[in-house]
């Protein structure tokens, strides 16, 4: 650290040096030669204590002339040494007396929160760090809601093709992941829109879950077969039933929906 000063003295005589000190030691004090009415000086303050200081400056000319002594008050902030964050604490709501401590390491906190004993409603989550300085950061918090509900699992589901929801599959299977197979060969050419939805043991139904897909005749993929020469089809897995097929290879695919240039098609 160093303090920066600039002192303009204007005189009739001539300045032949000037000196300097910190506080009240004089005794201290640097001494440079100079003629120069613009001086500039840079004092190193890492030795100095922190807290209030006083810079002293003072003028001698040609003749023996001192001047009076400028002083300007400074203020030197203790520097704490760098800080890492050592450990970390959360708690729910007011209920800082449950608190829960840990050690942080790299800086990052993993932890799992027990919000078993909680009662439904609205809830605060608090979080805050201490550094190797013994600092306390602030408090995070964030706002997080629990249902007075338990989580179910799925008690049924219902399907459908475009916009005819009135003629809708449904079923009270209750397994999480389902394979469904769907006759399409009744659809026309073209785009259609397969919707799906789910409900829970409470009776309530989830958000509808929508995909586009094309039916297209045999016809119709011989058309795309000649513009882009040989096709690579996929089933729904991702797994690739086809490399560079042609024509004829295409026609004894069994009728299903496969993944063709990137777009679920229905052969009919």
């Amino acid at each position: 650290m160093y303090l920066l000063g600039s002192i303009i003295a204007v005189q009739a005589q001539t300045i032949s040096h000037y000196e300097y000190w910190l506080d009240g030691d004089y005794q201290g004090r640097v001494t440079t030669l100079s003629t120069k009415t613009n001086v500039n000086v840079s004092l190193p303050l890492n030795g100095l204590p922190s807290g209030l200081h006083f810079f002293n400056f003072r003028a001698t000319n040609n003749v023996g002339e001192i001047s009076n002594v400028f002083r300007t008050m400074f203020y030197l902030q203790d520097m704490p040494s760098a800080a890492t964050l050592t450990s970390s604490e959360y708690w729910i709501d007011d209920d800082y007396s449950h608190r829960v401590s840990g050690d942080l390491k790299d800086g990052c906190m993993s932890s799992v929160v027990d919000l078993g004993q909680q009662p439904a409603g609205l809830h605060f989550f608090n979080l805050r760090a201490f550094n190797s300085n013994n600092e306390v950061s602030d408090i995070y918090r964030t706002l997080f809601y629990l249902p007075d509900k338990d989580i179910v699992d799925v008690a049924g589901y219902e399907y459908w093709i475009d916009n005819d929801s009135l003629i809708r599959v449904s079923s009270a299977d209750n397994h999480s992941a389902l394979l469904l197979e769907i006759d399409v060969s009744s659809l026309d050419e073209g785009l259609h829109t397969f919707s799906f939805r789910a409900k829970n043991s409470f009776d309530e139904w989830g958000d509808v879950y929508s995909e586009e897909f094309e039916v297209m005749a045999a016809s119709s993929i011989r058309e795309m077969e000649k513009g882009n020469g040989t096709i690579d089809v996929y089933n729904l897995r991702g797994e690739k039933v086809l490399d560079n097929a042609n024509w004829n290879e295409l026609t004894r695919l069994p009728h299903s929906i496969y993944i063709i240039e990137g777009r679920k098609i229905v052969i009919k």
